[in-house]
């Protein structure tokens, strides 16, 4: 779990001022610049990978791509959370 959150370039943080326009943000809005939407798509698969998720596991649309890490990005902010509530 320690390389996951070390080497991911994708977070969650719906606190971020600039969410919908930074690529490293699972908020992200695509559709504006192609070059910033590769960036997004690049990071989500790079940390896919990272959680062990590629080759047959991977959906095949981008936006269920992002979906998956998305949920995972959740659940891990989730327990995050809880660890410091204790």
């Amino acid at each position: 779990m320690q390389n996951v959150t070390r080497y991911s370039k994708i977070v969650f943080n719906p606190n971020d001022k600039n969410k919908l326009s930074r690529e490293t943000n699972i908020e992200f809005s695509t559709g504006h610049n192609d070059a910033q939407d590769d960036e997004f798509y690049a990071n989500v698969m790079s940390d896919l990978a990272l959680r062990g998720i590629s080759g047959e596991d991977l959906p095949e649309s981008e936006e269920e791509q992002v979906e998956v890490l998305r949920k995972c990005l959740l659940l891990q902010y989730k327990i995050q959370r809880c660890r410091n509530a204790l």
